[in-house]
């Protein structure tokens, strides 16, 4: 039998820590008087549900101004 590699291990390791250095870690996402780089994605996302449900402002999205 083969002897397996470290260097898949080390991979692993490093990804799993740059991925939650890039979640937990980094000091703009966590200032003060800012949203997280996520929210921006999933409120372009689903701005329309509200503008068209609740607000009946497909077209214009002046409900924004209220938020």
């Amino acid at each position: 039998m083969a002897k397996s590699s470290n260097y898949s291990f080390y991979a692993y390791c490093i990804i799993v820590m740059l991925i939650l250095w890039s979640s937990f870690g980094y000091e703009a996402w966590r200032a003060k008087n800012t949203q997280n780089a996520y929210s921006y994605d999933a409120m372009g996302y689903y701005t329309y549900l509200p503008a068209l449900f609740i607000y009946d402002d497909l077209a214009h999205f002046k409900f924004l101004d209220l938020l």
